[in-house]
């Protein structure tokens, strides 16, 4: 029995390692104003536990990562209902207490410009965003981009397109504003 429920475990987790990112854009499908990796890395814990659990109880899974990635959406939604507050106002919460400081000042308005940024990206920057921010160089986003999207733009192209889109976004905000 110790051996099988290693052998779940081990898929499972290999599951939960090969879906990161697209956990990430999953998350911020439900809470586009939210950069918290922490908290997507607390949910995919709890899915991973609760998959387990699943196939331990018995439940016939046809496809471990389709059935792995609709239990994180699950988990999602209910966390989000648990929660009622918005990670603005938690956002705005933990800015009052900084100093005021010029170096606090323009942190703050680099994660405003950041924040409003993300918001206005279309779904494939924002994907190669998120990839990015964990880390990914731009021949692994080429990979993962070309499986979440079916389009198969070179590694180069995707960084022409990245920062093309971003300078654009920067550019409208600053003048908006």
């Amino acid at each position: 029995m110790n051996k099988k429920r290693e052998s779940i475990n081990e898929r499972v987790l290999a599951v939960e390692k090969s879906v990161g990112s697209l956990a990430a854009f999953i998350f911020r499908k439900y809470h586009p104003n939210w950069d918290r990796p922490d908290i997507v890395s607390e949910l995919l814990s709890d899915t991973t536990a609760t998959v387990v659990r699943k196939i331990e109880e018995g439940v016939e899974i046809k496809t471990l990562s389709a059935y792995y990635l609709t239990t994180f959406e699950n988990i999602i939604r209910n966390f989000s209902r648990k929660k009622n507050e918005n990670l603005e106002s938690i956002d705005d919460r933990s800015v009052s207490c900084l100093s005021d400081n010029q170096a606090a000042s323009d942190e703050i308005e680099t994660r405003i410009l950041v924040r409003e940024i993300i918001k206005l990206m279309d779904t494939e920057i924002r994907f190669i965003f998120e990839l990015l921010l964990q880390g990914y160089n731009y021949e692994e986003i080429h990979e993962r981009f070309k499986e979440a999207f079916s389009k198969n733009y070179s590694p180069s192209t995707l960084r022409q397109k990245f920062r093309r889109e971003v300078m654009s976004l920067a550019k409208r905000l600053v003048d908006t504003k």
